[in-house]
This record gives structure tokens, sequence and C-alpha cells, in this order.
């Protein structure tokens, strides 16, 4: 045989190869497209029940009855409206608390009852600012949420 029959029946054998491996890699990931297609036709089905029990636990008539019948509400009277005048501010800290050191095997964790307090800068300017005395993760924490 000559040379070139043997390098065209090599590159012919490549190419075979290179098309088989091709052909297989395309039916494997219709294979998954169908699979996923069917998953999201799944979800969306959940999606849509969800949907139906959520429109119908929140139905207004539906909501009145379990708030009459659980929460006992009573309507409004006039003595119980004050103004914003009338209530009381907080009093002002004289002495922050020392902070309480727990005692653990792992390092100390310092605990305050205050929240820390931001510097503020000090401004010529003679209206009120307000001020930013608490971190977020300390309002997360009294709302309940990263404990």
């Amino acid at each position: 045989m000559r040379k070139s029959t043997l390098l065209w029946l090599g590159l012919a054998a490549f190419c075979g190869i290179t098309l088989f491996h091709t052909s297989q890699k395309v039916h494997d990931s219709r294979e998954k497209l169908a699979a996923l297609t069917r998953d999201i036709g799944r979800e969306e089905e959940s999606l849509s029940v969800l949907q139906a029990e959520w429109s119908y636990l929140n139905q207004p008539r539906r909501l009145e009855k379990l708030a009459k019948q659980y929460l006992k509400l009573a309507p409004l009277k006039g003595a119980q409206f004050v103004k914003a005048e009338d209530i009381a501010l907080r009093p002002a800290a004289a002495a922050a608390p020392e902070p309480h050191v727990a005692l653990s095997p792992e390092p100390a964790v310092v605990v305050s009852n205050e929240p820390p307090l931001i510097p503020q800068k000090k401004s010529n300017d003679k209206r009120q600012t307000a001020s930013n005395s608490r971190k977020f993760g300390d309002v997360m924490k009294s709302f309940g949420a990263g404990q």
C-alpha cells in the first residue's frame, strides 16, 4: 500500500471518530435539555398550584372570619389616641454599664446591653441632625433574626 492511501484511511478514521463523538455529545445534550424542560414544566405547575392556594388563603372574607374568630378585636375608642407630644422620651443613659465578659473555653465575647454608638461629626449648623446609633446587625437581632 502506498503512504497516501494509509494517510487517507487514517484521516477518514479520525473524521469518523470525531463525528461519532460529536453526535453522542449532541444526543446527550438533547436528553439533558428534555429533562430540564420537564423539570421546568413541573415547577411551573407547582407554582400555579401554590398561587391558587395563596389566593384562596388570602380571600378577604375568609381572613375577616378568622380575625373575628381568633383575634377578638374591638373598634378603637377616642381615648386610645394620644398626641405625639404626650409620649415620654427615653431617659438619657447617665453612664454606660461595664460590658460583661463571657467566660468560656472559646475566645472571650464582649456582651453589652447598649448598642454601639457611631461618632457624629461636629457641625456649625444649628439644625438638629438625625443620628444612626445602631448597626444593621443590632437591628436584625432586635427583630429576632440572626440568633
